[in-house]
């Protein structure tokens, strides 16, 4: 089960996360405050457009909004914003989330336009993976009813102490 979201504005939020938690750690260590960040939010966009493609092998199609590279554009809106943000990059990279995605287009075509996916049946898209979990809770159920997991709180308690094996394992 995934416990993060996969969008991009939250792996590059989280890689600015990290480096800024190594930077600060390296100062740490000489038992100094760290008041300095280097890393900044225009770091973290370029990673995860321009490098990622580069390190994806694709610098030379996508990445960057170049004449003769494909179109792919992302326009986040500040519709949803209570108040205007005096950094506008800043605020875009570390508040919005796939919601404030007005507009994406992919080579050109447009996939999203006014925040609604274009061409998508999302009842669809939504109950293929209800049915999935339903058929697969079925089966488990039929097989191995002991490892259905309890309601309430038991399931709470249950969840927390997968999630603190998957990240003990990954530390």
């Amino acid at each position: 089960a995934m416990t993060a979201p996969t969008d991009m504005l939250s792996t590059m939020r989280l890689q600015l996360q990290a480096q800024r938690g190594q930077d600060h750690h390296a100062v740490h260590l000489t038992r100094q405050p760290s008041f300095n960040m280097d890393f900044v939010t225009r770091d973290a966009l370029i990673r995860g457009t321009r490098n990622g493609a580069e390190a994806l092998g694709l610098g030379d199609k996508i990445g960057t909004l170049t004449p003769g590279k494909r179109a792919d554009v992302v326009v986040i809106t500040s519709k949803r914003r209570i108040s205007p943000s005096v950094n506008p990059l800043g605020t875009a990279m570390l508040q919005s989330t796939p919601t404030d995605m007005d507009l994406v287009m992919v080579d050109g075509k447009t996939m999203k336009r006014n925040g609604h996916l274009v061409g998508v049946d999302m009842e669809k898209v939504r109950a293929k993976p209800r049915e999935d979990s339903r058929r697969i809770m079925e089966k488990l159920e039929r097989r191995r009813p002991e490892l259905i997991l309890q309601k309430g709180e038991d399931l709470v308690s249950q969840l927390e102490k997968v999630q603190r094996a998957c990240f003990a394992s990954v530390y």
